[in-house]
């Protein structure tokens, strides 16, 4: 396995880079990336392990089970895609007033970009359904 402190950053360092390349990214946002490319560093180091002594291994019976270290790459793949996840939403403009959620005495309410989008596909299969009944009553009308 290699766990030469280069090879050990590489993730990271990529993801940072692909980040820099396209945002104007602050203080925090670094941070996030930087423990979020720790994960994938970590998932990099954790594939090594299941390279160099497969997916299979013996269990402690002499069984073989599935190698700890794919679940545990998951695990760490899973926890950066969330953090990822949570930046992408910020500045994809996930939150939203609370007004415009009918909710004018809230205060801030966030939605998730998820959300919005099935907010604005349901708005306009409405506007669809309006306009072939509209349609239909100037035909028979």
């Amino acid at each position: 396995m290699n766990d030469e402190p280069a090879a050990r950053a590489a993730a990271s360092k990529r993801l940072l880079a692909q980040y820099e390349a396209e945002f104007d990214l602050d203080e925090t946002q670094r941070a996030a990336l930087a423990l979020a490319g720790e994960h994938l560093d970590n998932a990099e180091r954790l594939d090594g392990a299941v390279r160099e002594h497969g997916t299979m291994i013996r269990g402690s019976a002499g069984q073989l089970v599935v190698n700890p270290a794919v679940a545990e790459a998951r695990h760490q793949r899973s926890a950066a895609w969330n953090i990822l996840r949570a930046l992408t939403a910020e500045d994809a403009g996930a939150v939203t007033d609370a007004a415009s959620m009918g909710q004018a005495s809230a205060g801030g309410a966030a939605r998730s970009p998820a959300s919005v989008r099935a907010s604005e596909a349901a708005r306009k299969r409405w506007e669809r359904a309006r306009a072939l009944a509209a349609a239909d009553a100037d035909g028979v009308a």
